[in-house]
């Protein structure tokens, strides 16, 4: 097996179940819930100290399935995560267990998860819209993944309003539909549908460019985490105002090429005295030139500052929900699959999937050719 042993890792995520409670036609994961699987602590823990031995800058762990929250012993490896010192554990979701589930849902807040909910489309059903007001009773940061596809794009504009609206979305990133796992071609009747349903990064852009009068566009997005340019492009926000839908692209008051440095060992903003130094130099940029909303993005970061880097140091979960209400973020994970499958941008990833005896793949490697194998159980 080819694996990136020796690459960076900007971003990793680990599998911790196979079993879920949807049939998601469209999963990029082909399901094998036949042969249950829930990693143990012991192996969590060797995995992880795999990634740590060749990484001491690891600030973030996604969790993901399977759905995480079907887990058993979920809270305990957060825990072991936390006990690491790794400071972000994401959890991917679909949400059903937690809107049955307050108390599952404060213990995973009370532990500074940020909660990675899957939503194709809007308005919300009832199961999300239970889940949301819990999210909201308990002020709990959320990162929305959504799928999309030539049918549902036009919901895009939709879901930007919903974020902009709502103080607890953090992000949404966007993931082009791909044809792996469960959405593998059966047929050539597949394949021509697939290709017609299928949407790439400017099929993205250009929707989004449509649904905001031009204002999000290619050059408002950036690199992030070292990853290839075709891969994964993120785009910030500065909000104007708490509990405001006004918003400007960083793009349009700052360097875009500033933020890729500070971004290339990671795709999540960690809050450190880097990110302290990247906001000054802006604040100090502003006051150099001229600009339509300079006064009021300056004093918006001035605030923004005061609120971080204060005397009392914030939690994480306080820094998380700072940042929310200040920055939005909307990233595109153009993930490969059985059509555009290439070695070359497989080679130079860095958003890992850790495997066992010390293993990290690219997740691209892992959805279209490890994961295919009849034998192999995550």
């Amino acid at each position: 097996m080819e694996n990136n042993n020796n690459q960076h890792t900007s971003f990793p995520l680990i599998y911790i179940t196979n079993q879920c409670n949807l049939n998601c036609s469209y999963c990029f994961i082909k399901k094998k819930t036949e042969n249950k699987f829930f990693i143990s602590k012991g192996e969590f823990r060797n995995r992880l100290s795999h990634l740590l031995n060749n990484d001491r800058n690891i600030s973030s762990l996604n969790f993901t399935g399977g759905e995480p929250t079907l887990h058993p012993q979920l809270l305990d490896l957060i825990d072991i995560t936390k006990e690491n010192n790794i400071e972000t554990v994401i959890i991917n979701s679909n949400g059903i267990e937690l809107s049955n589930n307050e108390q599952l849902l404060q213990e995973l807040n009370n532990r500074g998860v940020v909660l990675a909910l899957s939503i194709n489309s809007l308005p919300l059903n009832k199961s999300q819209e239970r889940l949301f007001a819990q999210i909201k009773k308990i002020k709990m940061p959320v990162i929305i993944i959504t799928v999309i596809s030539n049918q549902n794009k036009s919901f895009l504009k939709e879901l930007n309003d919903f974020m902009f609206a709502t103080p607890e979305i953090i992000a949404i990133e966007i993931q082009p539909i791909v044809f792996s796992g469960e959405n593998l071609p059966k047929s050539e009747e597949d394949k021509l549908l697939q290709q017609k349903n299928k949407c790439n990064y400017s099929d993205i852009i250009n929707e989004l460019s449509s649904s905001s009068s031009g204002k999000i566009n290619t050059n408002t997005f950036c690199m992030a985490g070292g990853c290839n340019k075709s891969c994964y492009q993120v785009c910030y926000f500065l909000t104007l105002e708490d509990g405001s839908s006004d918003n400007i692209p960083f793009s349009h008051f700052l360097d875009i090429k500033k933020l890729e440095n500070l971004l290339k060992n990671s795709i999540v903003l960690k809050i450190d005295s880097k990110v302290e130094d990247f906001i000054n130099e802006t604040i100090y940029d502003l006051w150099a030139n001229d600009g339509e909303y300079n006064e009021i993005i300056l004093a918006r970061l001035k605030k923004l500052l005061k609120e971080l880097f204060s005397e009392k140091p914030l939690t994480d979960k306080e820094k998380k929900m700072t940042i929310a209400k200040y920055f939005k973020t909307i990233g595109i994970h153009n993930y490969m699959d059985c059509y555009t499958y290439n070695q070359q941008r497989v080679a130079a990833c860095s958003r890992h999937i850790l495997l066992s005896g010390g293993k990290k793949v690219s997740v691209c490697m892992f959805n279209n050719i490890i994961n295919e194998k009849d034998e192999f159980i995550f």
